[in-house]
């Protein structure tokens, strides 16, 4: 008897889901990132280009002059186990160094195809 009762009490309106709200476009720009969510998508793409960016950097040669400082130098593998530096802003390098510090990944392989291992400075060998 208790299921009939509560079968009659129920309305063809009681049936229909609750509607979220509609809400107004004052309201929508409130919440800025329900509003802009596109930007904010975009701007994460970027942000990880330009690290990929940095990451891809961050793993070179390096060659310094007579002055100490170490710069940037493009590499290639000359040999077994020897590489081929060059950098356009020093004339005699006197030390190099090759993925100096603990982070990045390596780009230099060797014939076997695994990468090199990073060293310290070393000085140069005429």
């Amino acid at each position: 008897m208790a299921s009939y009762r509560y079968e009659r009490d129920i309305r063809p309106e009681d049936l229909i889901p609750d509607q979220p709200p509609q809400l107004t476009p004052a309201q929508r720009r409130a919440n800025w990132w329900h509003y802009h969510w596109y930007y904010v998508a975009l701007l994460l793409c970027a942000a990880l280009a330009a690290g990929a960016y940095l990451w891809h950097l961050a793993a070179g040669v390096e060659l310094a002059g007579p002055d100490g400082v170490f710069r940037d130098a493009q590499a290639a593998p000359a040999g077994p186990d020897r590489i081929l530096a060059c950098c356009a802003e020093l004339r005699d390098p006197c030390a190099v160094r090759y993925a100096w510090y603990n982070y990045g990944p390596a780009g230099l392989y060797g014939g076997t195809g695994l990468p090199a291992a990073p060293f310290g400075p070393r000085t140069l060998n005429d």
